[in-house]
């Protein structure tokens, strides 16, 4: 679809994936040490299980509103 909306070469855009499939771990990691020094980074950590700490918020009822379906207005009614 984006071959098709925005005029890319049809042949680039199929190989765009078989060229992601060509990068390995140690062309990321070569990357990383090049380009990424000490202040330029950001560190996720995955944590697995149940976080105790959550603060639960309670949840506030919902205030009905009435609608009544067969009034019409003056615009409607024109």
């Amino acid at each position: 679809m984006d071959a098709f909306t925005s005029g890319q070469d049809w042949s680039s855009v199929v190989s765009y994936s078989d060229g992601l499939n060509k990068i390995t771990k140690q062309d990321i990691v070569n990357f990383a040490n090049k380009y990424l020094n000490d202040n330029n980074y950001v560190v996720v950590y995955k944590r697995k299980g149940v976080d105790n700490n959550v603060v639960k918020v309670v949840k506030p009822e919902i205030t009905p509103v009435t609608v009544n379906r067969d009034d019409q207005s003056d615009f409607l009614k024109k």
